[in-house]
């Protein structure tokens, strides 16, 4: 009893679903040039602002660049480069000082 009721209600959901559907369907189709003829004036009528955006993103980011180029790059080069290659330096240092100089007896024991 409970089964047939599941069943029907699962049918009766797809049939509206699918009734639904076609309606939707009836409603585009038959606005469709109206419909073409909106959306094309729509973004038309917006595409100036977001050309505007754009170039004034690029100049933006062309600013950025140029700041960049001029300001940041020769103290990230020059102070901070600097800095990491003398901690690179004693990374190294360390590890061969400390991990590679292994006993030849520890690498025996270990293989």
């Amino acid at each position: 009893m409970f089964i047939s009721a599941y069943v029907d209600f699962n049918e009766i959901g797809d049939k509206m679903g699918r009734d639904l559907m076609e309606a939707i369907e009836k409603v585009v189709v038959g606005n469709f040039p109206k419909l073409t003829e909106t959306i094309t004036t729509g973004l038309e009528n917006i595409a100036p602002i977001f050309l505007k955006q754009s170039r004034e993103l690029l100049e933006i980011l062309g600013r950025f660049s140029k700041l960049y180029m001029t300001e940041v790059s020769h103290h990230i080069l020059n102070k901070q480069g600097d800095t990491l290659s003398n901690l690179f330096g004693t990374i190294v240092d360390g590890i061969n000082s400390y991990v590679n100089p292994v006993p030849r007896t520890t690498r025996r024991e270990i293989w």
